[in-house]
């Protein structure tokens, strides 16, 4: 069973990455998440002093590191006024961001014109290329040179990623494409069941390769965050609520606050008791 013991740096992160080398002399499985999110992670827990008021913060950072060292490298390739608004762009896939949706565009693009330039004359097709951890293979890319690019055999750098990522626009903010789309069962054919059952479909920010993980049927399940310190003030935060009644008032009494996050965790200590009235959304 791998393991890590008081590592130098004190801290242990995880999010679904390799943790562990190649020295083991063991096989293990290839299904690895991208280390993106982990390497974010490392960055926030970089400095000492972390209390669970900077945790919760974590939680919900948006930043996507990958997303905004491709745009940087692309920048030359992409239409003069997209690359203008992108000067400076700290990769944040806030909801309300059009950058973000160009940048999720951008670096889509960017990775199936390498894959295409890759399996260019092979026997392989593009269904059996795995897509969920293709962030090292992108990041690869976009910093190799042209000359390493033609040596490699996958042609003319700015040429192929040009032809992919030179016509993407600034169209519409990220959180109209990221909604959350949780259909209850009874409401998944949609129509007068979907308005009674489905609960609410917000906009939502983060990404998939966000600490702050949110995609329309993928997110964070619950946001838990104990300080062993003071362990009566440990916060749960779920998506929704502790109830699954359609009619409780527990049903998506968590929905603000897993949305909008509770820095204090004043509202989502586990021994609080309830405050104010219940929150009631139209459908």
């Amino acid at each position: 069973m791998p393991r890590l013991l008081d590592p130098p740096s004190g801290r242990v992160v995880t999010a679904n990455q390799r943790a562990i080398g190649t020295s083991a002399g063991f096989r293990w499985p290839s299904s690895w998440a991208a280390p993106t999110r982990a390497r974010r992670i490392v960055e926030l827990v970089g400095r000492e002093q972390i209390d669970a008021r900077q945790v919760r913060t974590m939680q919900l950072d948006t930043a996507a590191i990958v997303h905004r060292e491709v745009v940087q490298r692309l920048a030359p390739l992409l239409r003069p006024d997209v690359a203008r608004a992108f000067e400076g762009w700290d990769g944040r896939a806030d909801a309300d961001s059009t950058l973000f949706l160009a940048a999720e565009e951008i670096r889509r693009r960017a990775y199936e014109a390498v894959v295409a330039a890759a399996l260019q004359g092979s026997a392989i097709g593009r269904s059996e290329i795995r897509w969920y951890n293709s962030d090292p293979t992108l990041l690869a890319a976009v910093r190799a040179s042209p000359e390493a690019w033609r040596k490699a055999g996958l042609g003319e750098r700015d040429a192929v990623l040009g032809a992919a990522v030179r016509d993407v626009a600034l169209d519409e903010p990220w959180g109209r494409k990221n909604r959350l789309e949780v259909p209850h069962p009874f409401g998944r054919s949609g129509g007068p069941l979907g308005w009674i059952f489905n609960p609410p479909s917000p906009p939502l920010s983060g990404c998939d390769r966000c600490v702050r993980v949110a995609t329309p049927r993928f997110g964070q399940s619950m946001r838990l965050v104990v300080d062993f310190a003071e362990p009566d003030a440990t916060t749960l935060v779920l998506p929704f609520g502790v109830s699954g009644h359609l009619w409780s008032s527990h049903r998506l009494d968590q929905l603000p606050d897993w949305l909008g996050g509770d820095p204090d965790g004043t509202r989502t200590r586990l021994h609080a008791p309830s405050v104010g009235p219940p929150l009631i959304f139209e459908p």
